[in-house]
């Protein structure tokens, strides 16, 4: 009896942690998506499971991902959604089942999928490599039963690993570069043609003014001893402001000359993947070598199929290049994660030698300063700005955009850039990248004090003012950023709402749309941008001496308070009116009220700024608006 109850024991002890841990496998495992595949579909029946090197192994398959936890879609349907798997698998029956990565990716990013998710095929079939179907299903309870031996005895019914690691999101092999059979020599290289839709338009010697610059630092080497480095050239504008059409004019007007010119784009292939963001030089090289590779497909997916092929390192580029000179040019370079490597391998391939040089565009001001910080921390190397064209006459515009009827106005609302005019002219403005910067700062509940910053850069220009998801949205000129009211007037408007003062606030839209729309030469519109600049400078504490004396207060007013039942905010008589200012003390002390007449009928004021003391005395300042 006592060697019964020693083994009954030892049983016990043995099976507990086993029972124990089949009850977790089945708890996490029976909420888990799986892949199907039969054996016997296509040409070969399979009878055991693919060799690590066999292209079976991992695959895309287009799915839709529920969370059933809380309800969400995680993406709308028509989405383009890749799902990878990774190769955990077993044998039973007529089936090899694999488990489902818990990821998936949208857009060129990869994003975890939560437990719970549920995983629906929007195909009825997909045909793999190796001539086999695969699908989604909900993991039942026989696909439990089956899979619970390995499970429980994973050194009898042993798993495989994933070959391939999962940061590449690559699942199936890529060949090396042939540079010799694959890729143009630097001579022969062509560019994309210059659109006939719109016209180019720039100052007068702007385009001249570029080439000097850009070939005096092309025939320029680092010096070390003399503290003399090669300048690279950005070009700052936001988002769609005529970046990439100013840069394919650059990169022709130098090929025209017989200087080889390279020119790469992080803008219009593809969205940037993350194993590209986590490896920049080789996502440059990657983009590089399909720019000049023979017969260059043209399609939309291309890239996407070269990048899936082709394996490109730097040393190939390295390689390509020689010694011979090259101009790169690349397009939204802020797109891609700058470090300290990738700036190195710019610099000294592209900078630091005689007859290499770097053009490069950002629609962030920031990313500029940061890649000169990268390039070289002791000693910052200098970047030569360039402001990228505006419109130089309403004349031209009227011409070649074959806009008649635009004004002076409507031109500065668009920050005088000839991209965003013609956009106008045809309907697709764009506002995705400012919708997306908006909803960052709601999302984050911009503090009052940033959104103070925020409008002191319109009086003062200064970067480090604003927020960095709203940076793409400004222009520059001279280290200085400008608003352009097109992209701010939206952005001012929906963070109103998250402050005590709304209405006040959203007057700056408003009056920023009246100037739009004024008639030339009516005088509305220097009163709507006269008031702006108040509203702004009272919101922001940005005062001076002689015009706007004011000192600060958060009671901040427009047309507020005003005494209705002694003063008349119509009447044409200027004693009548100011009786409603006067007679009525603000709830809040200190108060500042700016007040703007309905109408244009006195003589001397077309508006007025009122400043009431603690103790209730007021200072008025009336001011009297011409244009010119």
């Amino acid at each position: 009896s006592l060697v019964y109850w020693f083994a009954s024991i030892c049983l016990c002890i043995i099976w507990s942690p086993l029972l124990g841990y089949s009850s977790i496998v089945f708890a996490r495992s029976i909420r888990s998506g799986w892949l199907l595949f039969p054996e016997n579909q296509g040409s070969k029946k399979r009878t055991q499971v693919p060799e690590e090197d066999s292209e079976d192994w991992g695959g895309i398959i287009t799915v839709r991902v529920y969370d059933k936890k809380e309800g969400e879609q995680c993406c709308t349907d028509g989405d383009s959604m890749k799902v990878y798997f990774d190769t955990s698998s077993h044998l039973k029956g007529s089936y090899v089942m694999r488990k489902m990565e818990r990821a998936y990716e949208k857009n060129g990013h990869l994003y975890e999928i939560r437990k719970g998710s549920h995983f629906m095929l929007t195909e009825d079939s997909k045909l793999m490599p190796g001539g086999f179907y695969y699908w989604v299903r909900v993991k039942s309870w026989q696909d439990y039963l089956l899979g619970l031996p390995s499970k429980l005895f994973p050194f009898w019914f042993g798993q495989r690993e994933n070959p391939v690691g999962n940061s590449d999101l690559q699942h199936t092999k890529r060949r090396k570069l042939d540079l010799q059979l694959q890729l143009l020599p630097l001579n022969q290289i062509s560019l994309q043609a210059l659109p006939q839709d719109p016209p180019f338009l720039a100052e007068e010697g702007w385009l001249n003014n570029c080439l000097t610059d850009i070939i005096a630092e092309y025939n320029k080497a680092d010096i070390i001893v003399g503290n003399s480095r090669v300048k690279p050239m950005a070009l700052v504008r936001c988002s769609r402001g005529g970046k990439t059409r100013a840069l394919l004019e650059i990169a022709h007007a130098l090929k025209k000359q017989g200087y080889p010119v390279v020119y790469v784009s992080f803008n219009n292939y593809s969205q940037i993947q993350e194993s590209e963001q986590n490896h920049p030089i080789q996502a440059l090289c990657q983009r590089i070598a399909f720019q000049v590779q023979k017969d260059r497909p043209t399609d939309n997916y291309a890239y996407q199929q070269f990048h899936k092929d082709f394996s490109v390192q730097p040393s190939n580029i390295i390689e390509w290049l020689g010694s011979k000179g090259c101009v790169l040019i690349i397009d939204e370079l802020n797109n891609l994660k700058q470090n300290e490597d990738f700036a190195n391998f710019l610099k000294t391939n592209f900078l630091s030698r005689v007859t290499r040089y770097l053009v490069f565009s950002s629609h962030v001001l920031s990313a500029v300063n940061e890649l000169s910080e990268y390039m070289d921390s002791n000693s910052s190397r200098q970047i030569l700005m360039r402001s990228l064209p505006l419109i130089s006459s309403l004349h031209e515009v009227h011409n070649k955009f074959h806009l008649p009827t635009l004004t002076a106005n409507e031109a500065l609302y668009y920050g005088k850039i000839p991209a965003l005019i013609w956009e106008s002219k045809v309907g697709d403005l764009p506002s995705q990248k400012r919708n997306v910067a908006i909803e960052h700062c709601l999302k984050n509940k911009l503090p009052f004090r940033d959104f103070q910053l925020l409008c002191t850069s319109f009086i003062e220009g200064s970067l480090a003012f604003v927020p960095q998801p709203l940076q793409q949205l400004m222009t520059s000129s001279n280290g200085k950023i400008q608003w352009i009211p097109y992209h701010m007037m939206d952005v001012l408007y929906h963070l109103s709402n998250l402050y005590e003062k709304r209405a006040l606030f959203k007057k700056i839209p408003t009056l920023f749309d009246s100037f739009r729309t004024a008639k030339h030469q009516g005088g509305e519109a220097w009163e709507c941008l006269f008031l702006i600049v108040v509203i702004i400078r009272c919101v922001s504490g940005t005062f001076e001496d002689e015009i706007l004396p004011l000192p600060y207060t958060e009671n901040i007013e427009f047309d507020c308070p005003y005494d209705s039942a002694k003063g008349d905010m119509q009447s044409e008589n200027l004693s009548k009116y100011m009786l409603g200012i006067t007679s009525c003390t603000p709830k809040d002390l200190p108060h500042t009220g700016i007040y703007y007449p309905k109408h244009s009928k006195f003589e001397l004021y077309d508006m007025f700024v009122v400043h009431t003391q603690h103790d209730g005395k007021k200072i008025i300042y009336g001011y009297q608006l011409k244009e010119g």
